[in-house]
């Protein structure tokens, strides 16, 4: 029997972006497996841009590991380490470039219109879906992600969630 996808949305993952005030900052999201490629890259970029502030926010599964990423950074003095404190959409609509590997947060990040940069090391491939979609710059050099900031940020109607439509949502419940 053939089958039929309907769309119905998920409130969940759409966010209104609106009311946040950009704070121009880099957004870094780590993972257990992907911390090691991106510290590097972290420390670079604080060091040549002082003046710009870094989130670091640590995969739940790194929380237990939160003085460590401090101590890591302990000579960055615009790196700050964040767990779950912030909703990671509110993160990511104050920012001005997520950095990343491979994490759902790539999706979010382009749903609100925000440059992405993927750190092209371990399972980056993964993403290669939204490789050729605006305000997607793949890097694997340190001086690319100053490059990467520094670029204008084209707009962008790329939606992959939508709010959760109630009557679409009915139909298809009632034509099972």
């Amino acid at each position: 029997m053939p089958a039929k996808v309907v769309s119905v949305g998920n409130d969940y993952y759409v966010f209104d972006a609106s009311n946040e005030k950009g704070d121009n900052s880099v957004l870094f999201i780590s993972t257990a497996f992907h911390s090691k490629y991106l510290i590097p890259y972290v420390i670079d970029f604080a060091q040549k841009h002082p003046n710009i502030i870094l989130k670091y926010k640590l995969h739940p599964q790194e929380y237990f590991q939160e003085a460590y990423y401090w101590n890591v950074f302990k000579n960055c003095k615009n790196v700050q380490v964040l767990k779950g404190d912030v909703d990671i959409n509110v993160l990511i609509a104050r920012s001005e470039l997520v950095v990343l590997i491979f994490s759902t947060v790539a999706y979010e990040t382009l749903n609100q219109g925000k440059k992405l940069a993927i750190l092209k090391e371990f399972d980056y491939m993964s993403m290669e879906d939204i490789f050729e979609f605006p305000n997607v710059y793949l890097f694997d050099s340190l001086d690319s992600l100053s490059e990467i900031y520094t670029k204008r940020m084209d707009v962008s109607d790329v939606t992959f969630f939508d709010t959760f439509n109630q009557l679409k949502f009915r139909n298809l419940i009632e034509n099972i």
